[in-house]
């Protein structure tokens, strides 16, 4: 497991290029439909099947790794940790982009509803922008503030005031690694240990929708 780990954020620079220029070629995604249905046939279409064998049977384990234990900054500097999932029975995680009309599109209602679950103490909502990244003169991944500055404007202006975290350093890898920010948005679920909940949602979807999602996450990790 450890050589194939090396092996994979070995090609972290490559993967990094490669999201950040197909994520700008449109790849993201609205509402549950038809543009789903037609990325997981391009998906499917080209991957081999040993590739998506890998896919399956890594990808989870890579997005693990970066929701159980890491240290980031949040778009306004403040430095955090997994204990923020420990805040709330159940957090959604949703990755968007600067770029993806539909990711922008959704944050207003993920904003109002972020409020209400802040009221009732049991989920929140946390974002992470994948493309306020850049790769440093030492292959690391670091925070590019021109980017960061343009998310800042996007939170601000569409009320999602949220935490928003900035996917720098190994928490950025394992992402990106994984192979689970090849599209946007894509949301995982996190219970309070930072340990996936179900499978990941990729899409935009409107309030209503995101709120059912949510209820029957927390019945998951609520029941007994």
């Amino acid at each position: 497991m450890q050589i194939r780990y090396r092996k994979k954020l070995k090609r972290t620079g490559i993967l990094l290029a490669a999201l950040l220029s197909a994520l700008m070629l449109g790849a993201c995604f609205g509402e549950t439909g038809a543009e789903e249905t037609e990325a997981a046939e391009a998906i499917e279409s080209t991957d081999s099947a040993e590739n998506e064998a890998d896919k399956e049977a890594e990808t989870p384990d890579f997005v693990a790794m970066a929701f159980e234990s890491f240290k980031v900054k949040e778009l306004y500097g403040e430095e955090l940790t997994q204990d923020i999932f420990k805040d709330a029975d159940l957090t959604m995680v949703n990755l968007w982009g600067t770029f993806c009309g539909p990711c922008i599109n959704e944050m207003p209602e993920l904003g109002e509803l972020s409020e209400e679950l802040k009221a009732e103490g049991k989920a929140q909502i946390i974002g992470i922008p994948l493309d306020v990244i850049t790769i440093d003169e030492n292959d690391a991944i670091v925070a590019d503030d021109e980017m960061v500055e343009k998310a800042k404007k996007i939170v601000e202006e569409t009320g999602a005031e949220y935490t928003h975290l900035i996917p720098e350093g190994d928490f950025g890898m394992l992402i990106i690694g994984s192979g689970a920010a090849q599209y946007v948005p894509t949301t995982f679920f996190v219970d309070s240990e930072g340990k996936l909940v179900g499978d990941p949602v990729v899409g935009a979807k409107d309030k209503n929708a995101w709120t059912e999602i949510i209820n029957e996450r927390l019945a998951e990790v609520t029941e007994e």
